[in-house]
């Protein structure tokens, strides 16, 4: 999938891996894949985000870097759509117009992308997914005219998981959820997505202990359940035999003890080969960074 645009490919000396959201901006600076340094910055805009990355960079002797964008949920709306009848060429010119009742923003101000749907009837459905078109200029301005950057890959946090999960043969269905934000779960099967939804009243999980742990691991649970029979049954679907936890919390095994018991997959912890291979830090909110270092450019454009 091309997510957004495809910028032209140069010669570059590291990779710079760049989490945007509405309120925060993360970098991760990587060269041969191995992890050299990361800022975090409390506020997201160009002119607050200069000196830190350029610092970065110079520290570690990094002069062109290759740019991977991640965008948090914040800055992005998605919906789902039957494709458009218009040649392929033409789709995502299209899809301003098609969604402009779906989604908050003006078309000509959307900057838009769509991945398809697995075929599960006879219906193509895509997912749609928009930005502001003038927020993102200014951000790929931003790194290309300052860094001397290469803008390689702009994806979204679903989507950069998607490559942590390559080895994966069988169905598997992901707990994720980043600090202080709702768990989401994630469902992927054949590196296609078929399912996506955030969990009410999960946002204090990683906070929680005793009853008031067990009653939401319960609810938890429950709408996993919910899921895997949606998947099986009503898309006919092979079952899922493994649950992926990845979450930050003090009770992280006393949560996969009470998903287990409550469940037929085997829940696991999730672990990753290459964090410790990369030196990445190992926190939840950096899997989706991990995952577009590791995404070969081809591979984002299927």
């Amino acid at each position: 999938m091309d997510f957004f645009s495809r910028f032209l490919k140069s010669s570059t000396d590291s990779k710079l891996i760049v989490h945007l959201s509405a309120h925060q901006l993360s970098a991760l600076l990587f060269k041969s894949n191995q992890f050299l340094g990361q800022v975090t910055l409390a506020e997201s805009t160009p002119a607050s985000s200069l000196a830190p990355l350029q610092d970065l960079l110079h520290h570690h002797h990094c002069k062109k870097p290759e740019i991977r964008l991640v965008l948090d949920e914040s800055c992005y709306q998605q919906t789902q759509i039957d494709k458009p009848p218009v040649p392929e060429a033409e789709i995502r010119g299209a899809l301003p117009w098609a969604v402009k009742d779906l989604i908050a923003m003006a078309p000509d101000n959307m900057q838009v992308d769509y991945f398809d749907m697995p075929a599960t009837s006879t219906a193509k459905r895509i997912t749609v997914v928009a930005t502001e078109k003038q927020w993102l200029s200014e951000w790929v301005s931003f790194f290309t005219e300052h860094f001397n950057g290469v803008i390689r890959e702009i994806l979204v946090e679903e989507l950069a998981l998607f490559s942590l999960l390559q080895h994966e043969e069988a169905p598997v269905l992901l707990l994720w959820q980043k600090p202080n934000q709702e768990a989401q779960v994630i469902l992927v099967y054949q590196q296609a997505l078929y399912l996506s939804r955030n969990l009410r009243g999960t946002s204090g999980l990683s906070h929680m202990t005793g009853e008031l742990l067990a009653g939401v691991v319960d609810n938890i649970s429950l709408e996993v359940q919910r899921a895997l029979d949606y998947f099986e049954g009503n898309l006919r679907q092979p079952p899922v035999r493994k649950i992926l936890l990845m979450l930050e919390s003090e009770s992280l095994g006393l949560i996969r003890e009470l998903m287990a018991s409550n469940l037929a997959a085997e829940v696991q912890i999730f672990e990753h080969p290459q964090q410790q291979v990369t030196g990445i830090p190992e926190q939840v909110v950096n899997l989706p960074l991990l995952g577009a270092l590791l995404m070969p450019v081809e591979e984002a454009s299927q």
